[in-house]
């Protein structure tokens, strides 16, 4: 019987011990999800880090329906970002933030910027629920890389490689047409003309003048 008892407490421990030592999810935060609204909803994006912030020096704006998303978005000459964060409460001193991307830029590069982009926001969500300083070089990924992926599918860089060598491709496919197309035009021309008769003037001898 003492055996038996003593395997149940240290079954009993090593669990404790277990959920003690149990890595947490990198989404989730130990603050109540009305902190961390309050948290993420006050950040400055802009300028508060000498220019190296989530979106650099580009001009931003901060809004939220005051309940449980906020919307971090930031635009330029070349490109747009628009990250949303939605806030989950996991009982009352628990939060999970879910964190999406989308915008505009260049078409062969756009998703490699809007992952980019995602992963900096992350690090921004992450130093702000824990209250620490913001790391640029954790903003290239390594924060990023502990969350779940993006609900929405980025093109990596491979793709991104190939979606550019495409549309070079079909650019330089175009081109090619339209300079064929413009020499089909001048042969076409040149066989209507070829062949037919010169129009030219023969000369008129003068009338012999008549004596009145």
């Amino acid at each position: 019987m003492n055996i038996v008892v003593g395997s149940a407490a240290l079954i009993v421990a090593a669990a404790v011990v277990y959920i003690a030592i149990k890595p947490q999810p990198a989404d989730e935060y130990p603050v109540s999800m009305a902190s961390a609204y309050n948290r993420l909803a006050s950040t400055t994006l802009d300028l508060s880090h000498g220019r190296k912030g989530p979106f650099g020096g580009l001009s931003t704006s901060v809004s939220g329906n005051g309940h449980n998303q906020i919307e971090w978005k930031a635009g330029g000459t070349f490109a747009a970002f628009d990250c949303t964060l939605n806030l989950a409460p996991l009982g009352d001193t628990r939060t999970k933030v879910a964190v999406s991307c989308t915008g505009s830029g260049s078409d062969a590069a756009e998703g490699l910027l809007m992952t980019m982009a995602r992963n900096a926001v992350i690090e921004q969500v992450d130093s702000t629920l824990k209250n620490c300083a913001y790391d640029i070089e954790l903003a290239k990924g390594a924060t990023a890389s502990r969350w779940p992926d993006d609900i929405v599918h980025h093109a990596g860089i491979h793709e991104s490689i190939g979606n550019a060598i495409r549309m070079q491709a079909d650019i330089a496919d175009e081109q090619r047409k339209a300079e064929q197309a413009f020499k089909d035009s001048e042969s076409e021309h040149e066989s209507a003309t070829y062949g037919q008769p010169s129009m030219q003037t023969v000369p008129t001898e003068p009338e012999p003048a008549t004596n009145p």
